[in-house]
């Protein structure tokens, strides 16, 4: 009986190994949300064709400073105080990058399901429009910068994968019943009659009548 026990628990923990690899190998990871932020010149004393060039040439420069602010804690900051998160956790799964040959900002923030992804994203992008304003602005004077979203958070598509640690329940839950299985049909004599038939048909003489 002890014998019987060991070869159950046995079967148990194979079946959980095997869950646990299949488990392992299903993709869990959070979807991600994307919108996109344009910075253009505010139009502030621009009174020729070199001075609007000049700006936008500024702007090109302080792309990289723009996309570095995005996971810095004047942005993160207010949005984590928003999303009820905090602001290394928040940090985690914010991606801010320039948009190549462009004055445009990619923000992308990952989260469990499609709509906590979205409205994490827009949180977080009109944080950063406030915060690359206002690091535009000095004293009173408006601005050197326009800062506005010109494409709005996506809505992921949801995946569908079972939660984490179901499949290796599961697994166990099978390589325990597969041990009971088999040992029933060993008990049964079934398994040995159908192993000497095998034996019959693959080894022995075909001429040879099979042993019942």
């Amino acid at each position: 009986m002890r014998g019987a026990r060991w070869v159950v628990l046995v079967g148990i923990v194979l079946g959980a190994l095997a869950g646990l690899f299949a488990d392992l190998h299903i993709d869990h990871t959070p979807v991600s949300s994307t919108s996109q932020v344009l910075v253009s010149d505010g139009g502030i004393g621009l009174a020729s064709a070199d001075a609007a060039s000049t700006e936008d040439q500024y702007i090109a420069a302080r792309m990289d400073t723009y996309a570095q602010l995005g996971t810095d804690t004047a942005v993160l900051a207010p949005a984590a105080a928003q999303l009820d998160t905090t602001v290394d956790a928040l940090r985690q799964v914010v991606r801010v990058t320039p948009v190549s040959d462009t004055t445009m900002l990619s923000v992308a923030v990952r989260a469990a399901t499609p709509q906590e992804a979205a409205t994490a994203d827009g949180v977080v992008g009109r944080s950063l429009v406030q915060a690359i304003t206002a690091a535009e602005t000095v004293g009173t004077s408006p601005s050197r910068v326009t800062v506005s979203t010109v494409s709005p958070p996506n809505l992921p598509e949801a995946r569908s994968a079972p939660p984490l640690g179901v499949v290796t329940v599961a697994g166990a839950f099978a390589g325990g019943l597969l041990v009971l299985l088999g040992a029933v049909l060993w008990g049964s004599g079934l398994l040995q009659r159908l192993g000497r038939r095998v034996d019959d048909v693959v080894f022995g003489d075909p001429a040879d009548t099979v042993r019942p």
